[in-house]
């Protein structure tokens, strides 16, 4: 699990419920059933208007649920993993690969890698495997933008429900002692909407970026190893030139987020 994401989540959660008891609120008075309706249904509603189903199943059954799952990425194993595969192809040539691909975990580096064995030209091998990568970006972007679009929505919605509570309030002003309660009311369909889009929608669509960063990164990586091993070039010079790609990654990682376990890489990367 994503120890950042859940936290995150649970701690805004936390501060605006502990607010509210300090302020004097009664947590039972903010929850309404009608304003629910109209805020979350209203928002899955226009964005599942505004993307194809299949994008919106998958967001909701898959994506979504990916911001909450450590997903871990290894540059430096990938590397020693494309650094042995160029070993050996370098010692018994680009066609013993084929048997070693079986034993390959990435799909993306085992496609590579049977085009080189199949004799692919390298240019030819760079146009399947960009689109390849473009694709992943593609669908990455998708579950993005519904999530962002969503985080769009909602306060949108909640101004709606708010605008037709007041209306209702203000058609019975003949019960004064009622108006008060009723327009309070209102206004919680605007605070329903604010709060999914920015303790939910946003922060999830903006985990996904980064995490969809990530892996393109990475798959570039493969790129440039597998375009290294197609042209047989010696392996210690295709470690080298990976390892460059790598500390270029973490030294843009290291203005987000300065950690030891970073520095421990970079370390590594040095020796």
């Amino acid at each position: 699990m994503d120890i950042a994401t859940i936290a995150g989540l649970v701690v805004s959660f936390a501060c605006v419920i502990v607010g509210t008891l300090l302020s004097g609120g009664v947590l039972s008075s903010y929850l309404q059933l009608a304003s629910a309706i109209i805020v979350f249904g209203g928002t899955l509603g226009a964005t599942i208007m505004s993307y194809p189903l299949n994008v919106t199943i998958t967001v909701l059954s898959k994506a979504s649920l990916k911001a909450f799952k450590n997903v871990k990425i290894d540059y430096l194993k990938t590397i020693d993993k494309i650094i042995d595969l160029a070993s050996i192809a370098r010692k018994d040539g680009l066609l013993s690969l084929e048997k070693k691909l079986p034993e390959l975990k990435d799909s993306f580096l085992e496609k590579g890698l049977q085009l080189a064995v199949d004799g692919l030209d390298s240019n030819k091998i760079l146009e399947i495997m960009e689109s390849e990568i473009e694709e992943l970006e593609s669908r990455h972007s998708k579950a993005i933008n519904w999530l962002m679009t969503a985080g769009g929505y909602s306060p949108t919605f909640g101004m709606v429900g708010t605008v037709l509570g007041l209306i209702i309030a203000l058609a019975n002003m003949s019960t004064p002692e009622a108006l008060g309660p009723a327009v309070a009311a209102a206004f919680l369909t605007t605070l329903y909407g604010i709060l999914i889009a920015n303790l939910f929608f946003i922060p999830v669509s903006k985990k996904l970026g980064i995490k969809s960063e990530l892996e393109i990164k990475e798959k570039q990586l493969m790129l440039k190893g597998i375009l290294a091993i197609q042209s047989g070039a010696n392996p210690r010079i295709i470690k080298e030139e990976l390892l460059v790609f790598v500390k270029e990654n973490k030294s843009n990682n290291k203005k987000l987020d300065k950690n030891k376990s970073q520095e421990k890489i970079i370390k590594n990367i040095k020796k």
